[in-house]
């Protein structure tokens, strides 16, 4: 498996990467700002089964509604509810912003050898442009993409393929001469059903029942380093 994982890593022109949990780590704040308002708001206590099962990888306007629809809530304020979301993760975030993110282990550098080997790289996230292009920027790895798809970008979210799509559209490429990184269950399954191979990132705890679901499974970017 190593062996077909190394030769499809070489052989690819264009690498996509989601960024929560495959780039950049932010579950903690994610799940710390979700429980929070959750409890304002409706007193309910997310659990990190529910919060893996409904939240992780899918776009707020898609996975709040779902959640509460669930839980037999299908009339709230949602403006008031996304202002809340966006004050408080802001105020986590200055607070003490390397205790709620950090970046996924030897990503920096992969970035980096896939840019220095000509490589093309697009980030398909479903955050938002400005929570990401914040993201990026303080870890300084804006500069090794050479495009972006936020969550502005695209109208249905993940797994339906869309995201992806459109990030190989910009880039330019073929399926076939492409690989996509994700670690959530929807994202691998919009990898999967975009038909372009997709490499699981692993995250124990996290995603341990559906990377199976991935073309390949990383613990972290360094096995690809080492391929070049």
């Amino acid at each position: 498996m190593k062996k077909i994982l190394k030769e499809k890593v070489l052989s690819s022109k264009n690498f996509i990467f989601d960024m929560d949990g495959t780039l950049i780590d932010a579950e903690n704040l994610h799940f710390e700002t979700f429980s929070k308002t959750l409890d304002n708001f409706f007193g309910i206590n997310l659990t990190l089964e529910n919060y893996k099962n409904f939240f992780a990888g899918t776009e707020i306007d898609h996975s709040f509604p779902k959640f509460l629809k669930v839980n037999g809530i299908e009339n709230f304020d949602f403006k008031k509810l996304l202002n809340f979301v966006r004050v408080y993760k802001k105020q986590k975030l200055d607070e003490d912003f390397e205790k709620f993110v950090k970046l996924k282990s030897f990503a920096k550098e992969f970035l980096e050898i896939l840019k220095k080997s000509g490589r093309k790289v697009c980030l398909a996230t479903s955050a938002s442009k400005n929570f990401a292009e914040n993201m990026i920027e303080k870890f300084g790895i804006f500069k090794f993409f050479d495009d972006f798809v936020f969550a502005e970008d695209t109208e249905k979210s993940k797994p339906d393929p869309e995201i992806f799509l459109t990030a190989l559209n910009k880039l330019g490429g073929k399926g076939s001469e492409s690989i996509i990184f994700e670690d959530s269950k929807n994202g691998i399954q919009a990898g999967r059903n975009s038909k372009i191979t997709t490499v699981a990132i692993y995250t124990k705890g996290l995603n341990d029942e559906f990377i199976k679901n991935a073309d390949f499974v990383i613990e972290n970017y360094k096995m690809l380093i080492d391929f070049f």
